[in-house]
C-alpha cells in the first residue's frame, strides 16, 4: 500500500459545493502533506506509536482540517471550510475605515497615514554619508 489522501466524514459532501479553485488548492496542499508523511514515516505499516496530531491549514479561499493515520498510510481531510477570501493580507493603504459606511470622508476605505522614517534608517543614512565624505578626502 502506498501513501494517499482522501476525504473523510462530511468533507466529501462539502467538497461537492465548494468552488473548483478552492478545491484545487486543498488538493495541492493535501498532496504536499502526503509527500511529507511518506518521507517522515518510511515504514508506515510497522509504525507502533500513536498517530501524530492533525492540524488546520489555510489555503486561498478557506481552510481544511487533516489527520494523518500512519498505519493506514493515509492523510484524511476531515473538514473543509470555504470562506470566500483570496488569502493574504490587505495592503495598509487599502484598509477599511473603522466606521465603515459612516466614514467622515464619505468613503469606505481610507489611506493609511505615512510613517516618518525610523531612527535606524536615518542613522544608517548618516553613517553612509559620513563614510562617503571620508572616502572623498
Amino acid at each position: 500500500m502506498s501513501w494517499a489522501w482522501e476525504y473523510a466524514f462530511g468533507a466529501e459532501e462539502a467538497a461537492r459545493t465548494a468552488p473548483p479553485v478552492f478545491l484545487t488548492a486543498v488538493e495541492q496542499r493535501a498532496a504536499e502533506l502526503v509527500r511529507a508523511a511518506e518521507a517522515r514515516y518510511l515504514h508506515g505499516r510497522a509504525y507502533g506509536e500513536d498517530d501524530p496530531k492533525g492540524g488546520d491549514i489555510t489555503v486561498p479561499g478557506g481552510m481544511f482540517t487533516y489527520q494523518i493515520v500512519v498505519r493506514n498510510e493515509r492523510v484524511y481531510v476531515v473538514q473543509i471550510t470555504y470562506l470566500g477570501f483570496r488569502g493574504g493580507v490587505r495592503p495598509r493603504s487599502a484598509r477599511r475605515c473603522r466606521l465603515g459606511a459612516h466614514c467622515p470622508r464619505g468613503r469606505k476605505t481610507v489611506q493609511a497615514p505615512q510613517r516618518p522614517p525610523s531612527a535606524s534608517s536615518s542613522l544608517a543614512a548618516s553613517v553612509r554619508s559620513f563614510a562617503v565624505s571620508i572616502a572623498r578626502q
